[in-house]
């Protein structure tokens, strides 16, 4: 029987790396695939592991011709992948990409913006997909095969959003770069996350060290916990790992988050999850 799949394939916040003592990890920044059993693929925001993902997919006998990509917000660590798409240069895809608009204008906007010929020597009329770019409010949208999306805006730098992908059989909740109170989470937050089958919540620095980090828009694992049990949610995946720490903080900070969740894990480059 088909089954839903999840794979992440870059975990990394801030900026991708290649220290020899953070590869267990990964050293990418985020994407995270979800593949439907109806062979729908959902992408959740396109940092450098889209590369990866992009040379996958064109291996596949029969990848699926549309394509939906959500992004978080603007950041590089987010959207840097989009400047070496492949689909996005062939005729058979369909692409569709969904962020949110703020002052700065909206999701076109701000993929233009990096597509300036001082940093790169691509432009829109080279790409060969159809492109379509869909400014989200937060809210519901629905997808085809039954698949809708919720969404919510958070606390980070220039915001950012988090999504609830509701498939027919399974609910992933995606939440990364958020700053929950001192001593609190966010309701939103936690109403966002519900009853998720996969929670994916970042971790980005260790509890002692997130103290020293206000306003810089992250939290650790100790908020993550503390939203999978309020949301009875019923597995935990750790995200969006700082690129200062080595496998070995991320891999003890793991452990300590799953004595406090026992369905704990920790987000690595390939991991792959199917529901």
């Amino acid at each position: 029987m088909k089954k839903n799949i999840i794979k992440f394939w870059g975990v990394r916040g801030s900026y991708s790396i290649t220290d020899s003592d953070k590869l267990e990890v990964g050293g990418d920044t985020p994407c995270v695939e979800i593949r439907t059993k109806d062979n729908d693929l959902i992408i959740l925001d396109m940092g450098t592991g889209l590369n990866n993902l992009s040379s996958a997919l064109l291996k596949e006998k029969n990848p699926p011709s549309n394509i939906d990509i959500f992004l978080s917000h603007y950041h590089l660590d987010h959207i840097l992948g989009f400047l070496s798409f492949a689909p996005l240069f062939m005729d058979k895809f369909k692409i569709n990409i969904y962020g949110k608009k703020d002052a700065s204008g909206g999701v076109e906007k701000a993929l233009n913006d990096i597509l300036d010929e001082r940093y790169w020597p691509v432009t829109f009329d080279m790409f060969n997909a159809d492109l379509t770019f869909i400014d989200i409010k937060p809210g519901r949208i629905h997808l085809k095969n039954g698949i809708s999306i919720e969404s919510n805006l958070h606390p980070h730098p220039n915001g950012a959003l988090g999504f609830r992908v509701e498939l027919k059989d399974n609910v992933i909740t995606y939440i990364t770069d958020v700053e929950h109170p001192i001593g609190k989470t966010l309701r939103k937050v936690n109403h966002l996350a519900r009853e998720s089958d996969v929670l994916i919540h970042e971790a980005h620095f260790t509890p002692s060290d997130l103290p020293n980090y206000k306003g810089w828009g992250h939290c650790s694992w100790e908020e993550a916990v503390s939203v999978a049990k309020i949301s009875k949610s019923k597995q935990l995946v750790l995200f969006h790992h700082s690129p200062t720490y080595s496998d070995d903080v991320i891999n003890e900070f793991g452990e300590d988050a799953k004595e406090h969740f026992g369905n704990c894990m920790l987000a690595k480059q390939n991991l792959e999850i199917i529901l």
